[in-house]
């Protein structure tokens, strides 16, 4: 015969199972909410960013387009050529504060794929300008600005300047090589037209 001692130990024990089981349910259940809830967060994030460059680009009449991956998130960046002296090339992107602009010049764009890193390049009335920026935090910074006017295009005082500060030939290239290699650098292929770009930002 199971005394009394006996029987609350094995009710106990019984108790103590039932409870973890059920404790465990809930969990799960809690578990598969939270998971549900992150999957909802990030396909309304997507569907933010993709609807902040698609506002931005119906927002013009006319220019192209591209996708690039300057920066290391899962949110690429938009370059925008306006096809006009006044606009140039532009590079968007998106923040905490929703979508960002900057004009980076009105020519050429090189890039390390997802290593903040990118490199304009463009002519202005005949002066060549190099710029090298990096994108981090969400805030473009300077890394190289130089320009150089050659002695062939008329300038009284040709030569290579970085930051409007005369330098050598050597010093200017040395500079630029230690932020920049266009061998490692990745350029744009392709410009797209307004719908052609929205399709791209839908289907990324």
């Amino acid at each position: 015969m199971i005394n009394t001692k006996s029987k609350i130990c094995i009710f106990g024990i019984i108790a103590g199972a039932f409870l973890t089981v059920l404790c465990g349910c809930f969990g799960s259940k809690n578990q598969e909410q939270s998971n549900s809830e992150i999957h909802s967060a990030d396909i309304r994030s997507v569907q933010q960013w993709k609807q902040q460059y698609i506002d931005f680009i119906n927002s013009n009449d006319t220019g192209s387009y591209c996708l690039v991956l300057v920066d290391n998130d899962d949110i690429p960046e938009l370059i925008y050529d306006g096809l006009d002296v006044a606009d140039g090339v532009n590079l968007l992107w998106i923040s905490d504060n929703g979508i960002e602009k900057q004009h980076i010049g009105y020519g050429g764009f090189l890039y390390y794929e997802k290593q903040n890193r990118f490199y304009c390049p463009y002519v202005n009335h005949g002066i060549y300008d190099d710029n090298v920026y990096e994108l981090v935090d969400h805030n473009v910074n300077d890394l190289f600005r130089g320009s150089v006017l050659p002695e062939e295009n008329g300038f009284e005082n040709y030569g290579w300047y970085i930051n409007s500060e005369s330098v050598s030939e050597s010093e200017y290239q040395k500079q630029f090589n230690s932020v920049f290699d266009k061998s490692k650098a990745k350029s744009l292929e392709n410009f797209y037209s307004k719908d052609e770009i929205i399709e791209m930002i839908n289907e990324y």
